[in-house]
């Protein structure tokens, strides 16, 4: 008798998003989580040791009623420093995976974080996130490749694969 998100394993954006009551049978690429429900939700972008925490907004004009919202189609706002809490959560979370960079979406409820799920790509469609993996990858390869400081270019993007990997 949960309220619960289904999802398909891999989707992008809002595809495939639906909020059903149970109970429900799951199909073998789909996973279901008890909806929450909240307005906040956050992404949390990693890079290395280094967290960037952005809230989502609703960005669109033209604002349908909806019952339950999927805030993947929304956009960022409200840049800040990630609590200490979320920051050590996040990068145990992304260690334990495996992933050096990416970013973690994470709704807040009562006070606390509920991880919805990790992301090995993140969208880079505003200058502050640009900007936070242009350092930190900087930083990153610099920590885990350390014979890549010999050739390191000027700007990232004329690195060459064939130049860090030979």
């Amino acid at each position: 008798n949960v309220t619960a998100v289904v999802r398909n394993h891999q989707h992008a954006a809002g595809e495939n998003f639906s909020v059903q009551k149970g109970p429900l049978t799951l199909k073998s690429f789909q996973y279901g989580s008890k909806y929450l429900k909240t307005n906040v939700e956050f992404r949390v972008l990693f890079c290395g040791d280094r967290t960037l925490m952005v809230r989502r907004v609703d960005i669109r004009r033209n604002k349908p009623k909806e019952n339950y919202v999927c805030r993947s189609l929304w956009g960022y706002g409200r840049f800040s420093k990630t609590p200490k809490s979320l920051h050590q959560a996040t990068l145990r979370a992304a260690k334990a995976i495996g992933l050096d960079c990416g970013c973690a979406d994470i709704l807040r409820y009562k006070n606390k974080y509920y991880f919805l799920e990790l992301n090995s790509a993140t969208s880079i469609d505003f200058k502050r996130i640009k900007d936070f993996f242009i350092v930190n990858l900087s930083r990153l390869m610099d920590k885990k490749f350390p014979h890549y400081k010999e050739i390191k270019p000027k700007k990232m993007k004329e690195v060459k694969l064939s130049e860090i990997f030979s």
